[in-house]
């Protein structure tokens, strides 16, 4: 009887074996959605806006300035610091209660903005106090409100002096607001008399405007007179003293003078000399 060998049974699995393979797939994540470019792009035109924000005030702004307020400066100072900040200056002589030489408006005002190598217009007080103006007053309920309106060149009557000695005439001309400019002609009235005016008395002008007086240098040759030295006076005094002196005067303008609005820069015959009696002395005085 023939025995067949048994094959060994398989033993039997480990507690915890696994007895089946199965295959798991890793959990993929989703893709992203898309990012947004918005914000992106507007950031981008900020900058670009910022640039060229920089780029105006930088490169286009820079033709551009602040007007200084010079209004209570004196003339010399208000022309430096306008000439400092780039603007050029026309000044504008009026009466004003305000000593000569001080700037009592300006147009445009201080803080405007305005392109450099502009014009800016200062009225100047020239030491005469106006000889009109005007005042409003409105009253509401218990409040009563006034305004004052002061006109920059105002309109004066020229006084009648014709007649009268060249030093009274000439003060009563510039008392007016007026600028007395005296000239000699031969005349058989007195030396030194007012023979003729010109505007005529009575005649509106713009506060000063100049007058011509032309006074007698008599008809006899005149003596020789020291001539006053009056380089560095007030405009009015210096006509004053050379009146006085018994001389005649002619006011010339020079622009631009560095020296002090209203003074007298250069004079001829030149001060300490001596010329005939009611000869004219031109006087060169600073606008």
């Amino acid at each position: 009887m023939a025995f067949r060998r048994r094959r060994p049974a398989a033993p039997p699995p480990y507690p915890g074996e696994a007895t089946a393979v199965t295959r798991v797939e890793e959990a993929i994540p989703p893709a992203p959605p898309p990012e947004n470019p918005w914000p992106w792009l507007a950031a981008f035109l900020l900058l670009v806006i910022a640039g060229l924000v920089v780029w105006f005030f930088v490169f286009r702004g820079s033709d551009r300035a602040t007007v200084p307020r010079v209004v209570g400066m004196h003339d010399a100072q208000a022309r430096s610091r306008l000439n400092h900040a780039g603007f050029n200056i026309k000044e504008i002589l009026g009466p004003s209660a305000r000593p000569s030489g001080v700037v009592v408006s300006q147009a445009p005002g201080g803080g405007t903005q305005l392109k450099k190598d502009q014009t800016v217009v200062i009225h100047v007080s020239n030491g005469h106090r106006p000889t009109t103006s005007t005042t409003t007053a409105t009253t509401t309920g218990a409040t009563t409100t006034g305004a004052t309106t002061t006109v920059a060149t105002p309109m004066v009557s020229v006084p009648n002096v014709t007649g009268k000695q060249q030093t009274l005439g000439g003060g009563a001309v510039e008392a007016a607001g007026l600028v007395a400019d005296t000239f000699p002609v031969n005349s058989s009235q007195p030396a030194g008399t007012i023979v003729s005016q010109s505007p005529a008395a009575g005649t509106k002008v713009e506060a000063g405007q100049s007058v011509r007086l032309n006074v007698s240098a008599g008809s006899a040759t005149q003596p020789a007179k020291s001539v006053p030295n009056v380089v560095g006076q007030k405009a009015p005094a210096a006509r004053t003293a050379l009146w006085t002196a018994s001389f005649t005067v002619h006011t010339v303008y020079r622009s631009g003078a560095k020296a002090e609005l209203g003074t007298v820069l250069a004079q001829q015959p030149s001060g300490g000399g001596s010329a005939p009696a009611y000869s004219q002395v031109t006087l060169t005085v600073g606008r």
